[in-house]
């Protein structure tokens, strides 16, 4: 009974550990496709302000109004993702 038992667990520890590994590998695979993502929200902000530096698009016809809105949407894509500072706090 006592080998059965031994057995058993070891069976059990291979299972969890292989189970565990594939998971890891999974979280590490969504990790990278996050700081993907955000790598390309980050760029398309920073070329968003590029073409709002020049102040080309005015608000008061449909092309100024479509602009704002698609800077209000880059806005909330930034606030989206939070980044972590130095000393352990947490900021947007």
């Amino acid at each position: 009974m006592m080998i059965f038992l031994i057995i058993l667990f070891i069976c059990l520890s291979i299972f969890l550990a292989y189970t565990l590994i594939m998971a890891l590998d999974r979280i590490s695979a969504l990790e990278l496709t996050l700081i993907n993502i955000y790598n390309i929200i980050r760029i398309a902000g920073i070329q968003l302000d590029l073409v709002d530096a020049n102040g080309a698009f005015e608000s008061d016809d449909d092309v100024g109004f479509i602009f704002e809105e698609i800077k209000h949407i880059q806005n909330e894509l930034n606030n989206l993702f939070e980044t972590e500072e130095s000393d352990g706090e947490k900021a947007r």
